[in-house]
């Protein structure tokens, strides 16, 4: 239907949860149903990409990142299906919130010395394991090619006053063109 309606366009699912929990206690396999249905129906002239909002350094779930790096990283799906995540929250304004790796409890002991540019590489990390780019992060490389990164208004305007940021956001930039040109 959306390929009827829409042309030219990108269509978006966001997983994990993102996406609607249309049968209780059955959220896991309706997610898969839904993302599968997605993946291999025919788009017309639109491409196709899914991305999971809430992308943090403590968590990389199946139904979040590692979904979207798997699907994008299929092959055999035609068009392919390009694949992005989007930060759960401010980096800068709360850095143990999105960016410590040890524990989802910002207010463990373990995050309460997270950095805003802590944060960021941890995210980083997160979004580039299992792809191309993934040494750079002392990640595991994969072959995920990941399209693109939404972070917060507030967070681009904070790199721009702390040289350590900006630049770790240049690179990710760079790296995620790497990618597309490959």
């Amino acid at each position: 239907m959306f390929a009827e309606v829409f042309k030219n366009v990108t269509l978006v699912v966001t997983r994990g949860s993102g996406l609607l929990n249309f049968s209780p206690g059955q959220g896991g396999a309706a997610q898969a149903t839904i993302m599968s249905q997605f993946a291999r129906h025919d788009v017309g002239s639109n491409a196709k990409a899914t991305q999971t909002s809430g992308m943090k350094a403590c968590r990389s779930t199946m139904a979040g990142i590692r979904g979207v790096k798997e699907m994008s990283a299929d092959g055999s799906l035609k068009p392919p299906v390009l694949g992005g995540a989007q930060f759960d929250t401010s980096f800068s304004q709360k850095p143990a919130v999105e960016g410590c790796a040890a524990s989802c409890d910002a207010d463990s002991a373990t995050c309460r010395g997270v950095t805003p540019k802590d944060a960021l590489a941890n995210v980083l990390t997160v979004y580039f394991d299992g792809t191309p780019a993934a040494s750079f992060y002392a990640a595991s490389k994969g072959s995920a090619p990941m399209n693109y990164l939404q972070v917060y208004a507030r967070d681009v305007v904070y790199a721009g006053t702390d040289p350590a940021a900006q630049a770790l956001l240049e690179q990710a930039s760079q790296r995620i063109l790497a990618q597309a040109r490959e």
